[in-house]
This record gives C-alpha cells, structure tokens and sequence, in this order.
C-alpha cells in the first residue's frame, strides 16, 4: 500500500468518526424529507420498489415508473363538491400519493442534487440498502442508528414527453457502490471488540446482486447474534426506530430509502478519496500525504530584558512635551 494510501486512509476515518447528524446512521423518512421509503411504489405497482432496487444495484437499464398525477373526471367532480360526510374515494387516495412521490422524486431529490452538485461538486443522490438496526446503552445514555449498509449513486429523470413517467438507474458517472463506514466506525465504537469486516474497492467496484449477499453475510457473522436478511423477499417498510424493540438489536431490515444523503464534511471526504485513487501525489499535498515529518523550527532567543518593550514609559502623555 503506497505511504500516501495509509495516511489518507487514517484522515479518512477520523472524519468519518465526526458523522454523527447524517443520514448515514439515521435513516429515517418523512412525508416531506428528502429520503423516500422505496417500499411506496408498491403503490404504483406490486413488486416495482423490488424492482428499482435489483435495477439500481445490477446496474442494468433505467426501470421506469407511471406515476397517476390527474384525477378522474367522475373524481374531480365529486373532489368539487366534497364535503365531510364525502370520504375521499381509492381513486383519489391513489392519486394523491402518486403526487407525493412525484413531488419527492423531482422537487425535492433530483433538483436538489443538481443544486448540491453544482455547489459543492459532490454527488449526494444515493440509494441505501439494507438498513442495520443498532441499539447500544439503556435509558437516557441509549443509542440507536437505522442505517444503510452500502450506498449507490442514483439518477433520476423525467421523461418530458409523457407526464408522470420517471426514469431510475444507477448512476454510473459518480462512482461505484459505497460501504458505509460511518456506520461501520460507530459500531466498532460503541461495541467494544467488534471490528466489522469492510469490503475493499475491487469487491467494491465488481459488486453485483448475487455477491451482496456474501457480503451482508460476512457484515452479519461480525456481530455476536448474527442478524439475516432475506433480500429476495418483497421489500418491507422503513421502521419507526423510536418504536422498535431494543431487545431484537441488531437486526438487518429488508427495507431500501432512496433520497439525499449529506454528512459533516463531505467535500473533504470526496476530495481524500479522489487522493486515494492517485499513483502517486506531488506539489504541496505531498507534504501532508507523506507521512514525513516537516522539521522543527528553530526555538525563538528570548530577547534581553534591556530591549523588552515597556509600556509604563507612555502612559503619560505630558512627558512628550
């Protein structure tokens, strides 16, 4: 490994010890944040959240998704007239959470992404898959994350020619799939002599569905009471971790959130990896990336007490005249 590997390695991971407001570690939604539980596109299709997900990490073609943005007319005419004793029909309901996704997909993740990349050069539209469920501590010291184990780089595109039709796929100008090692630093933090296992950048770069088993198998038998996973099975919901039971920690969760995830210097981290990545690094990085020590400046004489400055000499202004 080249000197300048390690070192960067090591600032690596002390930055990533300061993640601690992140999605990286909670995972969780909201009707108007920005990550979206992929489990509700069950709603536009059975299976098309499994679909999306397999698609995104085989990264093979777009998977497309038709999104119902107009009501009926039967519907919009009984929307007109819609009182309390009208209750909002399934049609309507349908509708109404095709617009909530549409409204996530485009307003509130694929915009913003673009803002954030034009910014800051950082790409942060990602999808997170599994989700590990930790629980560390009891009562008021009691710690928890809800966090995605790996990460892909996602994109998302409108298709302007037949509306609610949007477009899903890997993104594959960002980069490979990421470990998340924030959420692999805060357990062997929190749980004193466990080291989980990391998977390096050509398992990384080479990882498909089949072999994302092997690796969530490897991650699991690093705990004491290995948690499954059943990722063939039909995706479940994001959990509300604040209601789930302590006592079943850890546990991995078939569940997949698609959105922004921004953490605590991530311009830095992005600038480190892309540092990694090179041969060799020369000019005035190479002085931090070596590991060679800059030589020690000279200690300062401390001047003779005669040439100190004495302010007490000015202090009365008459004196001058």
């Amino acid at each position: 490994m080249p000197e300048h590997h390690r070192v960067l390695d090591h600032f690596h991971k002390r930055l990533l010890a300061a993640v601690t407001r992140s999605a990286l570690l909670r995972a969780t939604v909201s009707r108007t944040g920005r990550l979206l539980d992929c489990s509700r596109f069950e709603s536009v299709q059975v299976g098309a959240g499994w679909k999306i997900v397999r698609g995104i990490i085989e990264g093979g073609s777009e998977v497309p998704i038709d999104l119902r943005l107009r009501f009926s007319h039967t519907a919009t005419a009984l929307h007109d007239e819609e009182t309390e004793d009208c209750p909002e029909s399934p049609d309507d309901r349908i509708v109404r959470e095709h617009r909530n996704i549409y409204d996530a997909l485009d307003r509130r993740m694929r915009r913003f992404a673009e803002l954030v990349n034009r910014e800051t050069g950082v790409h942060s539209l990602w999808l997170g898959y599994p989700l590990l469920y930790v629980v560390v501590g009891e009562g008021e010291t009691r710690q928890w994350i809800l966090a995605p184990v790996f990460l892909w780089p996602v994109s998302i595109r409108l298709d302007h020619r037949r509306e609610g039709r949007v477009y899903i796929g890997r993104n594959r100008n960002a980069g490979p799939v990421k470990f998340n090692r924030a959420m692999a630093g805060w357990v062997n933090r929190q749980l004193s002599g466990l080291k989980l296992p990391e998977p390096n950048e050509q398992q990384l770069a080479e990882m498909s569905w089949s072999d994302l088993t092997n690796h969530l198998q490897s991650l699991a038998n690093g705990f004491h009471d290995p948690p499954t996973v059943a990722c063939n099975a039909p995706l479940e919901p994001t959990p509300n971790a604040q209601l789930l039971n302590p006592q079943h920690s850890p546990r991995l969760f078939n569940s997949a959130v698609l959105g922004i995830f921004r953490w605590q210097h991530e311009a830095i981290l992005a600038d480190t990896e892309r540092l990694k990545n090179l041969e060799s690094i020369e000019g005035v990085a190479s002085g931090f990336t070596s590991g060679t020590p800059f030589p020690r400046p000279k200690d300062h004489e401390r001047p003779p007490e005669s040439d100190r400055f004495q302010p007490e000499l000015f202090t009365n202004p008459l004196q001058f005249r």
